[in-house]
């Protein structure tokens, strides 16, 4: 008990603080299937927190019954991005990477973005949306 607590039970005040903000500030789309996921640098730095300590957000994230999909971009620099998508299996995401010169699993990839977050945000969006109306679409027909 003692050896799982410390691996996987421990947090620090400031990881707790970390994950509160970050949690409270997850954008959903698609009637909440698709879930957005920004760490700045800044949240990582004010509570003394390491690039490690973001890696188990996106997998609460897809804890969330409505979720389908999810990408999380965790900021590494001014205008550069680490994106990591995650999916339940009813869509893929290693295309989006793809598409992002990135890589991966079907449903677990990744890719660094370099632009505007807003402007890198609204399209892994899009490429989101875009499996989901395909998803509809194929349903319709069978």
């Amino acid at each position: 008990e003692e050896i799982h607590r410390e691996i996987f039970s421990t947090y620090s005040i400031g990881k707790v603080m970390f994950l509160s903000k970050v949690l409270s500030d997850i954008e959903y789309f698609a009637d909440g299937q698709v879930a957005v996921v920004h760490i700045e640098e800044q949240h990582l730095n004010k509570h003394e927190l390491e690039m490690d300590d973001s890696r188990d957000i996106i997998d609460m994230v897809m804890n969330i019954t409505s979720v389908q999909g999810a990408a999380l971009f965790r900021e590494e620099g001014e205008g550069i991005y680490k994106l990591s998508l995650r999916s339940k299996g009813q869509f893929e995401v290693l295309g989006i990477a793809e598409s992002f010169s990135g890589g991966g699993h079907l449903y677990a990839a990744g890719a660094t973005l370099h632009g505007e977050y807003e402007h890198v945000k609204l399209e892994v969006v899009d490429h989101f949306l875009q499996r989901i109306d395909a998803r509809k679409k194929s349903s319709k027909l069978e």
